[in-house]
């Protein structure tokens, strides 16, 4: 009887530990901008992130120091390359929430290019994900 009862309580402990352990919620996922070098033509980051369930994506860009900020475009793409987000701009040194359409569970890269001509091409620094919270 009291061998019975022991290998109930373990079940019901191993039991909870899985059921736990399958909760547990997806992570939100960061990709960096390390000196991306930036033109007039929309260039793909290198990492594809997947998307969790958040409605909206965000873009961090650092702030370019002592050289002048500038406006960078930007929008998401999934990984046939189609776009799925407005073309939306974010200054150097600011941080920009912005809609989608998107899916939970797919890949998503970031495509960006820099607004004004005289910008020239140049690099900048920050970090972007395909969910906001």
């Amino acid at each position: 009887m009291k061998l019975g009862k022991i290998k109930t309580g373990l079940l019901a402990i191993v039991a909870s530990i899985l059921l736990v352990s399958s909760l547990v919620v997806a992570e939100r996922q960061i990709g960096y901008l390390q000196n991306f070098r930036i033109t007039s033509s929309f260039g793909r980051t290198k990492d594809y992130l997947v998307k969790s369930a958040a409605p909206y994506y965000v873009v961090n860009l650092d702030s370019r120091g002592r050289n002048r900020e500038i406006v960078v475009r930007h929008y998401l793409a999934n990984s046939n390359g189609q776009r799925r987000s407005d073309i939306d701009k974010t200054w150097t040194g600011d941080r920009g929430i912005y809609t989608q359409d998107t899916k939970s569970g797919y890949l998503y890269a970031l495509h960006l290019a820099r607004e004004n001509w005289w910008d020239g091409a140049t690099t900048i620094s920050g970090s972007w994900s395909p969910d906001n919270w």
